[in-house]
């Protein structure tokens, strides 16, 4: 495909028959997002893999030209990819590689918009013929999205599923992975290891049929099940990220073996926290890193609690998306002089703007199944957190009251008001730091979790 550039260690479809070293085993691994896409998903595989090629696995990778977009790409990630893998890169569909470019173009216009804005100088929407259509275009696209399940990325699994059944015909893997989401991945999978003898394990970031961040029709949800029925007791083995999920899946799905599912959390990068500086900021300071999701993740509490605490010096910094809308808000609301928006950043800017912060702001999500990737990333960042507990299920907010790593409230804009005004209060007498425990979390490394999947891996690899 014309247009992606990668280093000859990533290249797409090689047909080589590499030699397996001495000891090693091989692993294929199926995933739909691969550097340099850089969502937490994608970078927890991008660890994995560092992990498992240091402890002498040989290491394949089927995944998708990369679009480059606005958000969660990072060329710079290309890089890490050990010089040993081989990296497939088949085609995405042709209807995803246009809906990324759309969606491009889209956050760059509201960049634009939200930049002008901060200036006073914003003059409407465009309203030209080729916008219009873009944007007809997009709402018909995103209307579809509920009605296909798995999701929208299915158009990838034909190409995936020709390369993987070759890859397998060429040469001996000894287990075959997917990662989701999205959960297509787990559809090739299928397809390419069904009579290959070789061994299955999926990992889930997400579950997928009681997923409160898929929003869907009611009628979608026996079919969803049934997909994820399907893949569970198909998988030899099946890695998720918390115990709670373990314990949905194996309730929900009773031919489910407990012994089949090993929980391997997300992790923080260590190494690169330690060894990257702060970027160190004026004043008591707010710092939030990654996606909003109104109503799962909803930012308008704390939003509407900024112009509460107006005698607090306090600045928001956030690094990530940001729509027109909450913009406005600041402005309408008298407060965008005190929020300072970063856009995108790369993963070094974000530890050191996370490293920088007086305190981190997270926001857990509903439903007690999933856990946001960046809470570990925060805690590798040794700030105290602010966390705003989402409903009575929350485990991220468990997870920081458990490892006293921050200050819990709930996600409700009077709650949030007094814990800004509490954190600024430590912080101004000097004791902020000194009330949690900064150093703790260590278990949650990139490095332990690393071991872990190789265990995982190696206990369900095929012998001889």
């Amino acid at each position: 495909m014309s247009g992606d550039r990668f280093p000859a260690h990533a290249a797409s479809m090689s047909t080589g028959s590499a030699s397996v070293r001495a000891g090693a085993q091989r692993v294929l691994l199926v995933t739909r997002r691969f550097p340099p896409h850089s969502d937490p998903t994608s970078y927890r595989w991008l660890r994995f893999v560092m992990g498992l090629v240091e402890r002498r696995w040989e290491v394949e990778v089927l995944t998708v030209f990369a679009e480059p977009t606005a958000a969660y790409h990072d060329e710079g990630l290309v890089a890490m990819i050990p010089p040993g893998v081989v990296v497939h890169r088949v085609n995405p569909g042709p209807i995803d590689r246009r809906v990324m470019r759309e969606r491009r173009r889209k956050v760059e216009a509201d960049a634009r918009i939200g930049a002008a804005v901060s200036t006073h100088a914003h003059n409407g929407p465009r309203h030209d013929l080729r916008s219009r259509v873009r944007d007809a275009l997009r709402r018909t696209y995103e209307a579809l999205v509920p009605m296909v399940s798995p999701d929208v990325t299915i158009e990838w699994v034909p190409w995936a599923v020709r390369a993987g059944r070759r890859l397998l015909r060429e040469r001996r893997f000894d287990v075959v992975v997917s990662s989701s989401s999205p959960f297509s991945a787990h559809v090739a999978a299928q397809h390419i290891t069904r009579g290959s003898g070789v061994p299955w394990v999926g990992d889930f970031s997400d579950p997928f049929a009681d997923n409160v961040f898929l929003e869907r029709p009611g009628w979608r949800k026996p079919i969803d099940r049934r997909f994820e029925r399907g893949w569970l007791n198909a998988m030899d083995g099946v890695i998720v990220p918390v115990e709670e999920m373990a314990e949905l899946f194996c309730t929900r799905y009773p031919r489910l073996s407990r012994g089949r599912v090993h929980v391997i959390p997300y992790g923080y990068p260590e190494e690169l926290y330690d060894a990257i500086e702060p970027n160190v900021l004026v004043g008591f300071t707010i710092v939030h890193t990654g996606a909003f999701y109104p109503g799962l993740r909803d930012p308008m509490p704390t939003f509407r609690a900024l112009p509460l605490v107006r005698e607090v010096p306090f600045t928001l910094h956030h690094a990530g998306g940001m729509t027109p809308e909450y913009l406005r808000f600041f402005e309408t609301n008298g407060v965008a002089d005190r929020f300072v928006y970063h856009g995108y950043l790369g993963k070094r800017e974000v530890v050191g703007l996370q490293k920088g912060a007086s305190c981190l702001l997270a926001v857990g999500n509903k439903g007690g199944h999933q856990l946001p990737g960046k809470l570990l990333d925060y805690i590798g960042a040794k700030r105290p957190i602010l966390m705003l507990k989402n409903d009575p299920h929350d485990i991220a907010a468990d997870l920081v009251a458990a490892t006293r790593t921050g200050l819990v409230v709930a996600n409700d804009t009077e709650a949030i008001a007094n814990g800004i005004r509490q954190m600024y209060g430590w912080w101004k007498d000097g004791t902020l730091d000194s009330r949690f425990d900064l150093g703790a979390g260590r278990e949650y490394s990139w490095v332990e979790q690393e071991r872990r999947v190789d265990a995982v891996l190696r206990g369900h690899a095929r012998r001889g």
